[in-house]
């Protein structure tokens, strides 16, 4: 039987979501900061939503990434805490990104690799890219700090 193919996301600049679902793929990330864990999943790449500034040529999934490294600091390698799961959830607003931090899971967060839940469309402004999978859990990741 031929090996799964794997997708490994190392140098993607972009916060985006991998949704667990039986695919045949294999999801791949480099996570934990300085400790430089490999994490991976079968799943789907989803890609978040992109919405314009109205004064600015930056958008939300920029502010977004530039927030992430300051609000989980870069190369912490050790799980996400519940007052950082409250400062996400509120860049995540911010930023009009239709998902929470999933705090049964933060043992197994790290720097780029944050179980995360996808809210209803009408919790974030109308977003409705992502609202067939409202409620599902996926992970955050972006491209780790090393």
């Amino acid at each position: 039987m031929p090996k799964r193919p794997v997708m490994y996301l190392c140098e993607y600049p972009y916060p985006m979501l991998i949704l667990p679902w039986p695919s045949g793929v294999t999801i791949g990330v480099q996570a934990g900061g300085i400790a430089c864990t490999e994490r991976s999943v079968e799943g789907l790449l989803v890609p978040l939503p992109i919405g314009h500034l109205y004064n600015r040529q930056e958008n939300e999934l920029m502010r977004l990434a530039e927030r992430l490294e300051t609000l989980h600091p870069g190369c912490a390698g050790r799980p996400i805490t519940a007052e950082e799961a409250d400062r996400l959830d509120t860049a995540f607003v911010e930023c009009f990104m239709p998902i929470i931090v999933n705090r049964a899971r933060l043992q197994v967060s790290t720097e780029a690799w944050l179980p995360v839940r996808i809210r209803e469309a009408e919790a974030v402004n109308g977003y409705d890219e992502l609202s067939d999978f409202a409620g599902m859990e996926a992970i955050l990741t972006w491209q780790n700090c090393d």
